[in-house]
């Protein structure tokens, strides 16, 4: 019994040829006939023809419901069927060879009629009426059904509350009005997910969620709102501490750079070192100062922001500043060398070649590294001079490259070359040639690479410390300038004029603070040499003396 009682879809249909039933009780065998000729039923209240419509719906058996003749005679050859199976095993009882008297369905409906009759007389509610409910489609009959189960249920608690003397107990709403306020509800649920799936802040999601029912699971609630169960507990935690829909407050911010960092970073980019005047008259930008756009200078960056970086951590280890952060401080007026319109020119050669055949190896490294294995130190003069004992071999720096290299039989790299004039070539060595080479140049580039580094330092110490009666001044040679006419013939091209641009930038302080000021000699002299320069010195004399 206990198994058919946890397969009850068993009584659904044909119970299994051999089975191992012992024996199946009266109730259960008139409640296996009753689903099955359920599915004879027509529907209709005649007795020869069937609504196709209800047989969609698959129709079952309900008090009052009548059997057509063909319904009829199909359920009268099922039951003489399954009788011949069950009398064909020996196991069931011979009290079951008779099936007819477990099916008597008029008996079974007019007693379950007959039970609610009862119910609502002892509880002084009006009748149900089998005559109306013959009249009435299965619709009709699902709202009466509603109605009388909504009065008996009032009238329970109506009896209950004055017999154990309570206060009356409203009622829960009807069916009528759960299956409104059911829909209501389901209205609020997709309006509250079309509002978190439109939003894009965190906070307001979780805010937004804290909404949805606690006997809902988490997986549910994420489903559901096609979010993540991260926000989920989010959402759950907050409701926990502080209720529905509360003011959910942004976390506070990091550890913010100091003021004073940030103008270290700045004053950093605008080091000589690190960046260097654009030269065109139209390398500026409008920059917003304090308030009021002015027009700055563009500043090009020598090198990348990597390098930069690393360059800044060594000068300043007692700031902490990450990458990100200090590219982000980058000056607008900085640009760096892929920047449109920039264009980087007067590079030097000598530090140029030996960055060429780097990128050409590409081994990974860079030229300042490799000078580090060649010497102790790149800031000691006799280290860089090649005067100290105690420096590595260049044997050292061979093994290196040549363990770098291994896998490679040829290299391949541009390199500036100067003849007649100075090109851009590509040249092709085999591994051996292209060692050689590489340690000769970064021989001579120490010596020049301390000289330069000095230089700069100096002259960046010489505008710092600039008295109240001192100048700065810089000057060098520009680009010559080419003289073109409107509407110029062809062969007028290769016999244009040209003219000397020399600029000059004077440093000095007034009231603590460093000033530039520009000048720029123009000459039709085309010779740049040591007379032309006095002659330029002697016009600028008489605009830098007080």
């Amino acid at each position: 019994m206990e198994l058919i009682h946890r397969n009850k879809r068993y009584l659904c249909s044909t119970i299994p040829t051999g089975s191992s039933y012992v024996k199946i009780g009266s109730w259960y065998k008139a409640l296996y006939f009753l689903q099955v000729i359920s599915h004879f039923v027509g529907g209709t209240y005649t007795i020869t023809s069937h609504d196709s419509l209800i047989l969609k719906i698959n129709p079952r058996l309900f008090p009052g419901l009548l059997l057509c003749y063909q319904c009829s005679d199909k359920m009268q050859n099922d039951i003489a069927n399954q009788e011949e199976n069950w009398s064909s095993q020996s196991t069931y009882p011979s009290q079951m060879s008779s099936v007819k008297e477990f099916v008597d369905l008029s008996s079974v409906l007019d007693s379950t009629l007959t039970r609610v009759q009862n119910v609502c007389f002892f509880l002084e509610v009006s009748p149900v009426k089998a005559t109306t409910f013959n009249k009435l489609n299965s619709l009709h009959r699902i709202e009466v059904v509603k109605r009388k189960a909504d009065s008996i249920a009032a009238a329970v608690v109506d009896d209950l509350s004055t017999a154990i003397q309570v206060p009356y107990v409203p009622v829960n709403h009807s069916l009528v009005d759960l299956t409104s306020q059911a829909a209501d509800l389901s209205t609020l649920m997709d309006a509250l997910k079309e509002k978190v799936n439109a939003s894009s802040k965190f906070s307001e999601r979780i805010q937004l969620l804290t909404l949805t029912p606690d006997s809902w699971s988490r997986e549910r609630v994420a489903t559901e709102f096609e979010v993540s169960e991260h926000v989920v507990r989010a959402a759950r935690k907050l409701k926990e501490e502080k209720g529905i829909l509360p003011a959910v407050t942004s976390k506070p911010a990091g550890n913010r750079l100091l003021q004073t960092t940030i103008d270290v970073v700045t004053q950093f980019y605008l080091d000589e070192e690190i960046s260097r005047y654009c030269p065109g008259m139209k390398d500026y930008m409008m920059v917003n100062l304090e308030g009021k756009k002015v027009p700055v200078s563009k500043r090009l960056i020598l090198l990348n922001l990597k390098e930069a970086h690393y360059l800044f951590q060594q000068d300043n280890p007692n700031v902490k500043i990450g990458l990100s952060k200090f590219c982000f401080l980058r000056p607008k007026w900085c640009v760096t060398a892929d920047s449109s319109g920039s264009h980087n020119v007067c590079v030097c050669i000598k530090h140029q070649n030996p960055k060429l055949m780097l990128a050409g190896a590409d081994i990974g490294v860079d030229y300042k590294s490799l000078l580090e294995l060649l010497i102790c130190s790149l800031d000691n003069e006799s280290c860089m001079f090649g005067e100290c004992s105690r420096c590595p071999s260049s044997d050292v720096l061979k093994e290196f490259l040549f363990e770098k290299l291994d896998d490679y039989e040829s290299v391949t790299y541009s390199e500036w070359t100067t003849v007649d004039r100075t090109t851009l070539i590509k040249v092709q060595q085999s591994v051996e040639d292209f060692v050689l080479k590489l340690v000769s140049l970064l021989l001579k580039l120490r010596t020049h690479h301390f000289l330069s580094k000095v230089q700069a330092a100096h002259y960046k110490s010489l505008k710092e410390q600039l008295g109240n009666s001192d100048c700065l001044v810089t000057l060098d040679f520009a680009e010559n300038y080419t003289f073109e006419s409107q509407d110029e013939v062809q062969g007028a091209h290769w016999t244009n004029n040209q003219a000397t641009v020399h600029p000059i930038v004077i440093y000095y302080k007034e009231n603590e603070e460093l000033i530039s000021k520009n000048y720029c000699i123009i000459s039709d002299s085309l010779k740049h040499d040591a007379v032309a320069v006095h002659s330029f010195i002697r016009g600028i004399l008489p605009k830098i003396k007080l």
